[in-house]
């Protein structure tokens, strides 16, 4: 059962709603779920690594609406760096935001918009180095379209990846 906070379909609530499914009430039975490993407690809220334009991840909007779940999410952390903010905006200000070429990905086998994989190799870094290393990040929100076209679970089996824009799309379907 989906649980909405107020009249909007916010984008955050759809993503809480996923992480609750996900990681929550299913504990990832699943041996296949990257978030086996991850859990150590049955139905307890985990912390909630973000990326997305550097005003997402430094102000609170997002997070705070993300942490009213309190069933679902413990905390949200962002990267801690000015490097690392500054970087990954100028990367979806720049190289994500220029034309986009489809290509066949040999690593997913699956088209994928086409960049520099050095790109990819660096989001893929800061997620497990800053928000999973250093700050306890049990999952990850890709806070952005732009993000969620260079990463997809695939890249990054091991941490269970939420693709907001994606999952905000289902829940307005649904």
């Amino acid at each position: 059962l989906l649980k909405w906070q107020g009249r909007f379909l916010h984008i955050a609530d759809a993503t809480a709603n996923a992480i609750r499914e996900e990681l929550v009430v299913k504990n990832c039975r699943n041996s296949e779920s990257p978030c086996k490993k991850l859990r150590s407690e049955p139905n307890s809220p985990v912390v909630v690594g973000i990326l997305g334009t550097e005003p997402t991840m430094r102000e609170r909007y997002l997070k705070d609406r993300l942490r009213l779940h309190k069933d679902a999410v413990k905390d949200v952390v962002a990267p801690q760096k000015d490097t690392d903010l500054k970087r990954i905006f100028e990367i979806m200000m720049g190289e994500r935001s220029s034309p986009i070429e489809i290509e066949y990905h040999e690593k997913t086998k699956m088209k994928r918009p086409k960049f520099r994989e050095e790109t990819r190799d660096y989001f893929i870094s800061v997620i497990r180095e800053s928000l999973v290393k250093e700050q306890g990040a049990q999952c990850v929100v890709l806070g952005c379209t732009e993000i969620e076209l260079l990463i997809k679970q695939e890249d990054i089996p091991e941490i269970p990846v939420f693709p907001s824009a994606e999952l905000h799309m289902d829940a307005c379907v649904e």
